[in-house]
């Protein structure tokens, strides 16, 4: 199979036109981006596409490297996507996965640091100013804290008891036109470096208790999908390509470092904007700084 990714549409992609039963492909266009959802329906779909039941939708633009022309439509389709899938009432717990000490590794972090965080506020005050329960966690990762993300994850679930909880992580592609150009988000959980070979527990509704929806940004694509396209060119057989594979070389945009802070500012207003629907754009901005 051509490259590891977490992107449903790329693996509904390799299935072909003809999908199978309990696959589901619907796209629309919303301003400048498309939206992609791919709905998984029974178990042995979810098997074939290697991918949880749920909904999976893709939204994509320009690179995020080039410019921002089509970013209010992308926040926007974000936003709506999301407060589709959140509940309507109750706390809900936001975590920023990743390694912030790593640039393609550091969009979760960056996003939990401009989600706006109101659970400390008093009731009265969360009232008055129109701002729903939300509280915010960046975890590290575990050669950091000597902590898996689920344990403490699920600690502090256990002590909010929140309606919900937002997974943001980077993701990996195997398509390079992704890369800084695709949000997706699931409400099927999220496995941390599930894309990059990592062996870590998941988080979603089973482990969890409530519902987990997951958003991200392609930031890394495995090296080995262009050396396997390049070795197939020269003519080099497919079980030679197949048993040279071992551990992933993992290749990044040459200016990851925009893409990440834009795409972390993209994904953090649609978040506020859908968990805060009661203050402004404007608002938002400024309570976020």
């Amino acid at each position: 199979m051509r490259g590891r990714t977490d992107l449903a549409a790329e693996q509904a992609g390799r299935l072909g036109e003809r999908l199978p039963r309990g696959i589901k492909v619907e796209e629309k266009q919303w301003g400048l981006v498309t939206v992609l959802r791919v709905r998984v329906t029974d178990q042995p779909a979810a098997e074939l596409l290697g991918k949880p039941v749920g909904s999976y939708y893709t939204i994509e633009g320009r690179s995020l490297e080039q410019g921002v022309d089509d970013n209010p439509d992308r926040t926007a389709a974000a936003a709506r996507v999301l407060k589709g899938l959140l509940p309507q009432q109750g706390t809900v717990l936001v975590v920023g996965l990743g390694n912030r000490e790593m640039t393609p590794d550091a969009l979760g972090p960056m996003v939990a640091d401009q989600v706006l965080a109101t659970r400390h506020l008093e009731e009265n005050l969360r009232a008055a100013s129109r701002l729903r329960e939300t509280a915010v966690l960046a975890p590290g990762v575990l050669p950091q804290t000597g902590l898996e993300v689920a344990e403490q994850v699920g600690w502090a679930v256990r002590e909010m008891k929140p309606a919900a909880v937002v997974v943001v992580d980077a993701l990996a592609a195997a398509e390079p036109g992704r890369l800084g150009r695709t949000i997706q988000i699931a409400d099927s959980g999220i496995t941390p470096g599930s894309g990059v070979m990592g062996n870590h527990l998941p988080l979603d509704r089973e482990r969890l208790g409530v519902p987990v929806i997951s958003v991200g940004i392609p930031m890394v694509i495995d090296a080995e999908t262009f050396v396997d396209d390049y070795l197939r060119q020269v003519g080099v057989e497919e079980e030679v390509i197949e048993s040279r594979k071992n551990c992933p070389m993992l290749v990044a945009p040459h200016d990851a470092d925009l893409v990440v802070r834009r795409g972390a500012g993209c994904i953090a207003l649609a978040l506020n904007m859908a968990l805060q629907p009661g203050l402004s754009e404007a608002e938002i901005r400024v309570l976020s700084e």
